[in-house]
């Protein structure tokens, strides 16, 4: 039964991932972008870990993520009433699921904030009301993890579960390529050579949570620990193929064969890995 659960999480974070991709290009997806990212997505150490084993806390966490980044998306874009319901219930949600969930709800909203303040926010917002309660939500978070396990740790004088791999790096290369793909996206957008996306702020969520996890457990990259990590990679990896590298190809190949190239290049990084 719980596998048949876990298997309809996946096969809902994948369609939720190729509609993030398809609203963050603004135009109709891609020849291959499904396939993409259902094998890079699929294909990783950490899912068949955190999907197919136990019940981990992760695995609820990266679909309410999901859910979160498409509402968030709608609401950047449209800010109607019911997105911005769902993306606040969502984080309220995914704040308790994971002890340092609140930095994938916060950090979008901070980046946000932190373009519209610096005059390079492109998206003509009324409100800005989503992100300062996102925002507003790590004060809550805090206060529950200093109540519900903080002080009852120092009290009992326990250290962190599973603290033993504290500051240790395991990285592969998605990793790296999630770092090169932020921070060349970030200084684009510093010298106002590239328009910000909501991706730039999840990348960012993602390193602040990758960054979490190194402080308190270690960062193996193949542990389920990772999965909201590896979600956004792939769709980092996803954007760069539906934005620049597809219209390219698209101009030479037919929308049949540009869906077999993406499975092909997914197939060989799947490979090498």
């Amino acid at each position: 039964v719980w596998s048949l659960v876990s298997a309809l999480e996946l096969i809902a974070i994948v369609l939720l991932a190729d509609r993030t991709v398809t609203g963050l290009t603004g135009r109709k997806a891609c020849p291959g972008q499904l396939w993409l990212i259902t094998l890079l997505l699929l294909f990783h150490p950490a899912i068949g870990w955190g999907f197919f084993q136990l019940i981990y806390s992760e695995r609820l966490l990266s679909l309410i993520f999901a859910v979160f980044i498409v509402a968030l998306l709608e609401h950047q874009n449209h800010e109607s009433q019911s997105s911005f319901a769902l993306a606040l219930s969502c984080a309220l949600v995914g704040v308790f699921v994971k002890d340092i969930a609140v930095v994938l709800f916060a950090a979008p909203a901070t980046f946000t904030l932190l373009l519209a303040a610096t005059g390079r926010d492109g998206q003509q917002r009324t409100s800005y009301a989503l992100e300062w309660w996102l925002i507003g939500l790590s004060l809550v978070a805090t206060a529950a993890y200093g109540v519900l396990s903080l002080l009852p740790s120092l009290y009992a004088a326990s250290s962190g579960f599973d603290s033993g791999g504290r500051f240790k790096l395991v990285a592969d290369w998605r990793l790296i390529a999630l770092l090169l793909f932020a921070f060349s996206r970030w200084l684009l957008i510093a010298k106002q050579r590239c328009q910000a996306h909501l991706i730039d702020g999840l990348n960012l969520a993602a390193l602040a949570y990758a960054t979490g996890l190194w402080l308190s457990v270690g960062y193996p990259y193949e542990s389920f620990w990772t999965l909201p990590v590896q979600l956004i990679t792939v769709l980092d990896l996803a954007f760069a193929w539906s934005e620049w590298i597809a219209p390219v190809l698209r101009r030479r190949a037919s929308p049949a064969l540009l869906g077999a190239i993406a499975m092909g290049v997914s197939g060989g990084i799947l490979a090498l890995e």
